[in-house]
């Protein structure tokens, strides 16, 4: 089987406790597109733990060998913990629950007949409980740790022998290996930052929200070939996105894909794509670099996008000014030359050249310059010059137009005419700005609106 130059595998969704229809559904696909090498069962193939254990379920049937598989499938744990006569049967067999059925430790790797080099993490991710927790959880607890994520650093190290009989999971562990690299991950949650760099459309805004950071490091130590997982949304979502490459001289590419469940009919909508076919081949049948794929995208966890996972602990025993036992430092005042409100030494006003006020100041300000002749606009209504912009003048009201610019309308009483309710302007045609320092009387149209 070494030697074989391609591998054909079927990945499949969560069963959720629909083993047999699972098993008899692999079997048609099998059979239509076969032949299959092994097939990747991802997420809940179990599910919920029942509390009542019944002699005849599918899952005695299947430890007892009475349910049998129809080619080699390696599953894992998904959302759910695992009943303890799974956990009984795998410490007794080192994983091999029956014929053709092998379960993955939460951090396991495992090297296949083929030479393909399998690794999988096991439950969800939950914050606190990942950076908080002493040791790996096991396969009661739903959740991994961080020490879950470093145990399966390490056991990406590990090869296999020539000499195994791959007669069982634990006879296909191995001893030393100098690459992490692996062909195939396995993995309940999705990866953070796997949404970055895609034009892929998401069928749920939340995959963009809901993966777990961990991974997000952890891949770029594995870089696998491909990724699947079965936690994309609730319900899970198939979503495939496109390839991306590593540097270095392999050009090795990774491919991702989310999975819909197999188990438990939608309650709304048509079932989301639960399995998902492909051949791959062997580190020994490769001998040549990997060609880049035409619809490959830049490396989601190597652009500087990827969210750190490693943040400083709020310290809630120091002080904050925010939270008022601190106070907020005063602003440090002007540096005024001179008497407060006066004018600096050698200051002069633009308007009336003194010395004693601002130019905002100055009591010249709203008067129009001496001998100042007015002249009509279109409307007939007669303007003076006011600083940076016109005076309007109507039944002796006068508005300045740059302020009249902002309101866009005039009130009632100002136009001094009990018809006229606004009092609108436009500019002309060709005029797109409207600084008080090109109102003029060829860019505004004025008009009534009665």
């Amino acid at each position: 089987m070494e030697g074989k130059s391609s591998v054909k595998v079927l990945t499949v969704g969560s069963a959720i406790g629909s083993i047999s229809q699972l098993f008899a559904k692999i079997k048609s696909i099998d059979a239509k597109n076969g032949k299959f090498d092994l097939a990747l069962c991802i997420g809940d193939f179990f599910g919920p733990v029942q509390t009542e254990e019944d002699s005849n379920d599918e899952i005695s049937q299947l430890l007892s060998g009475k349910l049998e598989a129809p080619l080699e499938c390696y599953i894992m744990q998904g959302d759910q913990p695992l009943s303890q006569r799974v956990i009984d049967k795998f410490a007794k067999t080192g994983g091999e629950l029956c014929k053709n059925v092998f379960l993955m430790s939460k951090s396991g790797t495992v090297t296949t007949a083929h030479g393909l080099k399998i690794a999988c993490l096991g439950g969800i991710y939950e914050a606190n409980i990942y950076s908080s927790s002493t040791v790996a959880p096991g396969f009661l607890s739903p959740f991994f740790a961080l020490q879950t994520v470093e145990r399966l650093l390490s056991n990406t190290l590990a090869k296999s022998s020539s000499k195994q009989s791959y007669k069982s999971l634990a006879a296909i562990q191995s001893s030393v290996s100098d690459s992490q690299h692996i062909d195939i991950l396995l993995s309940n949650t999705i990866p953070a930052s796997i949404t970055n760099m895609s034009s892929v459309p998401l069928p749920d805004p939340q995959l963009a929200t809901t993966g777990a950071p961990p991974l997000d490091e952890l891949i770029p130590k594995l870089q696998p070939r491909y990724h699947f997982a079965a936690a994309g949304g609730r319900p899970p979502k198939f979503w495939e996105r496109e390839p991306f490459v590593w540097d270095g001289e392999e050009g090795r590419v990774t491919r991702f894909v989310s999975l819909g469940a197999f188990g438990n009919e939608p309650a709304t909508g048509k079932r989301q794509r639960w399995f998902y076919a492909f051949t791959i081949a062997p580190p020994a049948a490769i001998v040549q670099p990997q060609t880049r794929p035409a619809n490959a995208t830049a490396n989601p966890f190597t652009t500087g996008l990827v969210r750190n996972t490693i943040k400083r602990p709020f310290d809630d025993a120091g002080e904050n000014f925010i939270f008022g036992n601190v106070k907020q430092p005063i602003k440090r005042p002007k540096t005024v030359q001179g008497e407060p409100g006066k004018p600096p030494p050698g200051y002069k006003c633009r308007r009336c050249d003194a010395t004693d006020h601002f130019i905002n100041d100055c009591p010249e300000r709203t008067k129009p310059p001496e001998n100042y002749i007015s002249r009509p606009l279109r409307s007939g209504l007669p303007y003076t010059r006011c600083r940076g912009g016109y005076w309007w003048e109507k039944a002796k009201t006068r508005i300045c137009v740059p302020c009249l610019w902002k309101r866009r309308t005039l009130p009632r009483g100002l136009l001094g005419s009990p018809s006229a309710t606004a009092f609108s302007f436009r500019p002309t045609r060709g005029t797109e700005r409207t600084s008080e320092r090109n109102i003029n009387r060829r860019m505004l149209v004025l008009s009534f609106e009665p």
